[in-house]
């Protein structure tokens, strides 16, 4: 037995489930495990758990079960005049993730003119770092190690600013996910604890106990509160305010979602009710649907994505057969090249979201995947009518004949322009949102996992962190972010006249039409081929200001 760090979150699949509800596969190794497990204490918690999910959804297809179910679905359909009061009474409710909401701080152009290139920051940690976090106004970075510590660096220098261990812990800590308070005095950790002293022979490591949240003072860097909260790993935790109060909600590795209520400053718990659908058994990722006031979020849990109610605590609609192993990751995104979704329901409401997942091996005696692995762009559809259900579209697959990611635990970004789309041999791929097209393909960590990946909401830059104990910060010098446009006519029989057209982005440069122009030619590239000359002034961030010379005179 030892108390360093166990191996990576999680393989690469190895084996095909026999079917496709996550139910049934668990009746049939709970089957086939009965014997050993009464032998086996170690093994007894999580059959435990097993079972009772079991009896959770038989309860649930019984017909006296059936008949609540249906009645609590029917109250509990979405009603978009109550979502527009809820709006109404609390406008200013807090987002649960930063925005990327100004083109001119995003990076808006990732190609051979505009390349991300590598900064040279010292983001490590003793183990690997299997998760990160911004702050909401992006000035603080956490990493997240599975050696039981999170780092927080600033994101101007990169400079370490404070290390979290729980020095109390007498058992052993690793850390995956997190998140910082609104008022950032605080930040809320969640991972796996171990049994510093039993051995778990199903897990070949030791015994995973209960796994709490932990609420670490950043100024300190002591641990304020312990809340308890899943019986195996905690896979995702976020931060809201919903009707004026404080929560936080996190999915487990037991299949459990939860949610709990605390004070403002978020050290006490209040309250804590459990999502009970009756078949969930992971549950991935969490976020919430935008302009619902935080009524509704969705979630990874299995091989879908399910529409959950956050005040009921019910299971709304489920979406099946997107990927054929595991939805490991969802996320709801504003994007910039496609229509833009209503501002209010006066119009049909929608909004976009990308997903991930891993697919079955079925293929060369069950060691590939038939089914290439691929990034998903969906528009969910909100109802229209009172009691109506969500309707989610494929609008566009990302994939490459190069692009392996057929390995769980894996999250993917989006800035809106591009979306990040990690591997398990260490690369990165972004793909044009717009075209689908691969734009690059960061190659940082040598063939492990990549675990995590984030664009900064204010920045140009863009970080990745994987298996190893390293993470990598990217940024980009667009060299022709904006263009400042203008035409000078040289006519011998008439001064010089400066006729300024306007600021246009190097892609709309290349397409001004021909009547924008004060002469005759026509410019369909940056360059202006006739008597007179085009004057381009470089408006970038990353460069100061300048005046270029005239393209030559043909």
């Amino acid at each position: 037995m030892t108390d360093s760090p166990s191996e990576p979150l999680a393989n690469t699949l190895t084996e095909p489930l026999a079917n496709t509800d996550p139910i049934d596969r668990l009746t049939k190794k709970d089957s086939q495990t009965e014997g050993e497990t009464k032998e086996n204490s170690d093994q007894n918690k999580r059959v435990k758990r097993k079972y009772t999910k079991k009896s959770e959804r038989w309860q649930l297809i019984s017909k006296e079960g059936k008949l609540k179910r249906q009645q609590e679905l029917e109250r509990l359909k979405f009603d978009a005049q109550k979502i527009q009061e809820l709006l109404r009474q609390y406008p200013q409710q807090q987002q649960t993730e930063p925005k990327h909401d100004d083109p001119d701080t995003m990076i808006s152009y990732i190609d051979q003119l505009n390349p991300l290139k590598k900064v040279h920051a010292s983001i490590k940690d003793r183990a690997p770092i299997t998760g990160m976090r911004l702050s909401m106004d992006g000035s603080l970075l956490a990493t997240f190690c599975n050696g039981g510590s999170t780092k927080i660096w600033e994101t101007v220098e990169f400079k370490l600013v404070q290390v979290l261990e729980d020095t109390s812990e007498e058992n052993i800590d690793e850390f995956y996910v997190g998140s910082f308070t609104p008022q950032m005095t605080h930040i809320l950790i969640g991972g796996k604890l171990k049994d510093r002293k039993r051995w778990s022979e199903a897990d070949n490591d030791n015994h995973v106990m209960g796994c709490p949240v932990k609420v670490f003072d950043l100024m300190s860097g002591k641990v304020v509160c312990k809340i308890e909260a899943h019986e195996e790993e905690i896979l995702a935790l976020e931060l809201l305010e919903y009707k004026g109060e404080s929560y936080f909600i996190t999915g487990g590795q037991d299949g459990y979602i939860q949610k709990y209520k605390t004070t403002p400053d978020y050290t006490q718990l209040v309250e804590k009710t459990r999502f009970v659908d009756g078949s969930t058994c992971m549950a991935f990722t969490i976020s919430f649907l935008p302009k619902t006031g935080n009524r509704y979020f969705a979630a990874a849990c299995d091989e879908k994505i399910r529409i959950f109610d956050f005040e009921e605590a019910h299971l709304l609609q489920s979406f099946d057969g997107i990927y054929s192993y595991y939805c490991d990751c969802a996320k709801f995104v504003q994007l910039w090249d496609y229509p833009s979704p209503p501002e209010n329901y006066s119009s049909p409401m929608f909004q976009y979201l990308i997903s991930r997942g891993v697919e079955v091996l079925d293929a060369e005696g069950k060691t590939i995947n038939s089914i290439p692995n691929k990034v998903t762009l969906h528009k969910l559809i909100y109802p229209t009518i009172k009691g109506g259900d969500f309707v989610l579209e494929k609008v566009k697959e990302f994939h490459d004949q190069s692009y392996f990611s057929n390995s769980w635990l894996i999250k993917i970004c989006s800035n809106g322009r591009y979306v990040a789309a990690p591997t398990f041999d260490g690369n990165v791929f972004l793909f044009h949102l717009k075209t689908g097209k691969v734009a690059a393909i960061l190659r940082d960590h040598q063939e492990i996992e990549v675990r995590d990946v984030l664009f900064h909401p204010t920045r140009k830059l863009f970080f990745t962190c994987a298996d190893g104990s390293l993470a990598d910060v990217r940024w980009i010098c667009e060299r022709l972010s904006s263009v400042n446009v203008a035409c000078v006519s040289r006519k011998r029989e008439t001064p010089c006249v400066k006729s300024t057209i306007g600021t246009f982005s190097w892609n709309q440069l290349k397409a001004i039409p021909v009547e924008a122009l004060p002469c005759s030619h026509p410019i369909t590239r940056p360059s202006h081929n006739c008597s007179g000359a085009v004057t381009i002034e470089v408006l970038g961030d990353a460069l100061s200001l300048k005046q270029l010379k005239p393209h030559s005179q043909s």
